[in-house]
């Protein structure tokens, strides 16, 4: 697989649970870290694992300006009631459908105009979304990761599985151990 197919791309408009600095951090030392213990093995994993981790520093809008919004995207009050909708409802099934409908669009419209905004489309998007929800309740207690998933809106604990490991590059299980640890190192160094 080469390096550019492996890029994993950011999103122009922020996410609606947006990573918060801790999150961030632990994700992207979780990255760095596995790129160091593989680089003898395979550089190019270990390359595409910085990559990662540098597309997390990119600094990401808080909100939409008038220019970021190319022809054919969604308007800001378009914007701000589907991530106001996705929050409210991401333990559920969220069909296109359903978010076309918020907008007053057809599916089909309404699904090129959030790629247009988004520069994903909407079932990645809500992929995203979930995952970044993940990690947030990951963070803030040690609720078992089958609860989590169907907090999340997903099947079970191996769909959460699957897609937490497509989007991060790890598991779950092992984001949590990984993000506990790099707390309790803060907490005894005095960071926190």
């Amino acid at each position: 697989m080469g390096m550019d197919a492996a890029y994993v791309s950011r999103s122009k408009a922020a996410f609606a649970f947006g990573s918060n600095e801790s999150g961030m951090s632990v994700e992207i030392s979780a990255l760095l870290l596995r790129a160091v213990t593989c680089v003898e093995q395979d550089e190019a994993s270990a390359l595409d694992l910085i990559r990662r981790a540098s597309s997390l520093l990119r600094p990401k809008p808080t909100r939409l300006e008038r220019s970021d919004i190319s022809s054919g995207g969604l308007a800001p009050w378009q914007v701000t009631r589907l991530n106001a909708f996705i929050v409210r409802n991401i333990s559920q099934s969220i069909l296109i459908e359903d978010l076309a409908h918020l907008c007053n669009l057809s599916t089909s419209y309404f699904s090129a105009a959030f790629k247009a905004t988004y520069g994903v489309s909407p079932h990645n998007h809500l992929i995203h979304c979930r995952v970044e929800h993940a990690k947030k309740l990951m963070l803030e207690g040690n609720a078992p990761l089958c609860e989590i998933a169907l907090d999340c809106g997903l099947a079970d604990q191996a769909h959460l599985s699957r897609i937490f490991r497509n989007i991060t590059g790890t598991t779950p299980s092992a984001w949590r151990r990984y993000a506990h640890k790099m707390a309790r190192e803060r907490v005894h160094a005095g960071f926190e």
